[in-house]
């Protein structure tokens, strides 16, 4: 393969190329969506890709600088038969740093960590689910500064063959205020950064997925009863089993509503 000297690909002094690594991570889910026609077997959806690094820097209370460069994953795409791995770096490879490592090594605290419900790409095959941490700099004395590298915050990674986005990513203080995800900001002690990490695409119409498997999906937290009725098909009774009768007219409904749309004209 070839880039031409002076494209993105192929960059010429001078050129900022500080976060070079990133436009490879994205190019795997490109190439691999490319393929999908001609070897389906080995098709898998885009997923988060680019991983977003975070570079902590400030005074800690006891006066000495500190400075912290850690690595964040969301969802990967799902894959022919499997759902897309949930915050796991693909198709870098690389660890995201685990919390104690964090805390010992920066006077930070995560507050919160968990899977974001709803993250993952609908699909026959669900995306990966990318996760939620909350930041607190309380322990600190004066302002920090967090330099970030986020991507994947306007466009989701989108699904294959039917299959259906990922959740985008979000960048923000505690009170939904956004911050600029390219833009080194500076945090007080007191405000709580919000980093919410993309989902991964899905695979294959959602309405093809097991309805035991949806169901397992909301009992675990990952998917709101809300996702399951609209973009799965999927009803419940009172004690959590799946109501068979309605899921079956939920599913008919919407696969209706779908060939309708795929019958027009440049559809």
């Amino acid at each position: 393969m070839r880039a031409p000297e002076g494209s993105v690909l192929n960059c010429l002094h001078p050129a900022p190329t500080a976060a070079r690594h990133l436009l490879g991570h994205f190019l795997a889910g490109m190439v691999l969506a490319a393929l999908s026609p001609v070897l389906p077997d080995r098709a898998m959806a885009e997923g988060m890709a680019g991983l977003w690094s975070t570079n902590v820097h400030g005074t800690a209370p006891d006066g000495h600088r500190f400075t912290l460069l850690s690595f964040l994953s969301g969802g990967t795409g799902a894959r022919r038969g499997l759902d897309g791995l949930s915050s796991t770096a693909f198709p870098s490879g690389v660890a995201g740093i685990p919390t104690e490592v964090f805390e010992n090594r920066s006077p930070l605290v995560m507050l919160e960590r968990e899977f974001r419900r709803d993250s993952g790409g609908p699909g026959c095959n669900r995306g990966g689910l990318g996760h939620r941490i909350v930041y607190s700099g309380l322990r600190l004395k004066e302002p920090y500064r967090l330099s970030p590298f986020t991507d994947s915050v306007r466009h989701p990674a989108p699904g294959l063959e039917g299959g259906l986005s990922g959740a985008p990513g979000e960048f923000q203080l505690v009170d939904g205020t956004p911050l600029n995800p390219k833009r080194t900001v500076e945090l007080s002690p007191e405000q709580l950064l919000v980093i919410s990490l993309p989902g991964g695409g899905g695979l294959g119409d959602p309405l093809e997925r097991d309805p035991e498997l949806v169901r397992q999906d909301v009992l675990d937290g990952l998917v709101s009863v809300e996702q399951a009725r609209g973009a799965y098909g999927m009803a419940f009774t009172a004690d959590g089993a799946v109501d068979i009768e309605e899921t079956a007219r939920l599913r008919a409904s919407a696969g209706q509503r779908s060939a309708v749309r795929t019958s027009r004209p440049g559809v």
